[in-house]
């Protein structure tokens, strides 16, 4: 009987553990808790527009369908349904298991590219981020979102490292299908331009043409793939815009943690019903500028009204926080920032059993709830310092890789600027890729360096 050598077990174990531990917490959830569709989310907006195109192929009628979400993620689950039938969400959960094997692998590579030791390390900290773990086991396009970044990363690095155009194209490809997966990368495309004018202004045998040409792509090809959900919501209603979301997530949402001293955590309750009332004066208005009546429930299914009216919601959005303190505003931004990404994604396993934060808070009933949450915090401060530690040595004394970590931090601000007040773990999700790349990089520096 042949075994597997070193070099095939480290081709072939990131995929089947990344796959396998997703797998087991999908059969955890669905046995011990029917969890296949979590009704916590709001999977079923994804879900409905996927049916539409299932049943209709009609793709005019799955825009309008979408309600302005991303279509990636439905047209998948629509693709899933022609193989498997639409009457199990298992296919879906099932699939993501795979995709999770897949990032796996895709992140080893990543590692590679900077150094080939440090496999096993390497291999624990991805497959343990819970963050990673828990958002294969959602329907929800989060995780999708993340796949198609880390493609889009691995490209990159490789273009940074052997200047394959080819490479670039591919990875911004890849970035095209993140940007409509959702609109927390509405920055990316911009982001991505910086990052390629900071690699070539440093690069003297590439011609000045090449350089403009190659700095433009990441925009020319995301914009050329969301090119159709533009046109689409541009020609009902008359907004040149990928989402309707947007005015309603600013005025409801980070109005009111700006105006909370220490971030969201909890909303600002004054700033909260303040908004609240500017958002039904808005819709008063529109409608009776608009139809000539004074009191309508705002239908939420009239596409070209919910378009025109975010645009409004925006616009109060913005008059509202720049009424708020700049000092406030920095202080809220800054607790918010923390808790985002300070805050342990073992909360997620913790409030699957149903258990309330009060049961567990340090300061008032130490259990062994408690203990777990501890452990997890501490495990993951360690891995900021790691982080740090790793970007700073990179950048003052590593030449030959500062392009790529500048590169990874410019995607981190891209999807950091979007969350900004929101202080919940599963925003920072987009970055938890890099996150685990920079703990492994920190990690074998300091022993290089201290051990």
């Amino acid at each position: 009987m042949e075994y597997l050598n070193k070099t095939q077990i480290k081709t072939f174990l990131p995929f089947f553990l990344g796959f396998f531990l997703s797998f087991s917490l999908i059969a955890y959830k669905f046995f011990f808790f029917n969890l296949t569709l979590d009704p916590s989310f709001e999977s079923l907006d994804y879900i409905r527009p996927a049916k539409v195109f299932f049943e209709t192929q009609s793709f005019e009628l799955f825009l309008e369908s979408l309600r302005a979400r991303g279509p990636t993620y439905p047209l998948l689950i629509s693709f899933l349904f022609k193989i498997f039938g639409e009457n199990t969400f298992i296919s879906i959960l099932f699939f993501q298991s795979i995709l999770n094997g897949l990032l796996v692998h895709c992140f080893i590579k990543i590692k590679n590219i900077f150094f080939k030791d440090y496999f096993y390390l390497s291999l624990i900290i991805i497959v343990f981020n819970l963050n990673i773990l828990l958002a294969s086991t959602t329907i929800l396009p989060d995780f999708l979102l993340l796949f198609f970044l880390t493609n889009g990363i691995y490209f990159y690095l490789k273009f940074f490292k052997k200047k394959g155009k080819l490479n670039l194209i591919i990875g911004n490809i890849f970035f095209g299908l993140a940007f409509i997966t959702k609109p927390v990368g509405i920055l990316l495309p911009f982001f991505l331009f910086l990052a390629l004018i900071i690699f070539f202004i440093f690069q003297k045998k590439v011609n000045i043409y090449n350089k403009i040409l190659l700095s433009l792509s990441p925009l020319l090809i995301i914009y050329l793939i969301a090119s159709p959900v533009y046109t689409y919501h541009y020609k009902e209603s008359g907004v040149l815009s990928f989402s309707f979301h947007k005015g309603g997530h600013l005025l409801h949402g980070v109005y009111p943690c700006l105006s909370n001293k220490w971030g969201c955590g909890q909303k600002n309750k004054i700033a909260r019903e303040k908004a609240k009332k500017i958002a039904k004066d808005v819709e008063d208005n529109f409608f009776k500028n608009k139809y000539k009546i004074l009191n309508s429930d705002f239908d939420k299914e009239n596409f070209i009204d919910t378009m025109q009216i975010s645009q409004i919601h925006e616009k109060e959005a913005f008059k509202l926080i720049k009424e708020i303190k700049t000092t406030q505003i920095i202080q809220s931004a800054f607790f918010s920032y923390m808790k985002l990404t300070f805050h342990t994604s073992l909360i997620g396993f913790i409030d699957l059993h149903n258990i309330n934060y009060d049961k567990y808070k340090i300061t008032s009933n130490f259990n062994k709830i408690t203990f777990i949450w501890l452990v997890g915090q501490i495990a993951l401060i360690i891995s900021r310092f790691f982080q740090i530690y790793g970007i700073f040595y990179y950048l003052k004394s590593n030449k030959k890789n500062s392009y790529s970590i500048i590169f990874l931090l410019l995607i981190c601000i891209a999807f950091l600027i979007p969350a900004l007040s929101i202080g919940n773990y599963r925003y920072r999700l987009p970055i938890e890729i890099i996150l685990s790349l920079l703990t492994i990089l920190g990690v074998r520096k300091f022993i290089k360096n201290h051990l």
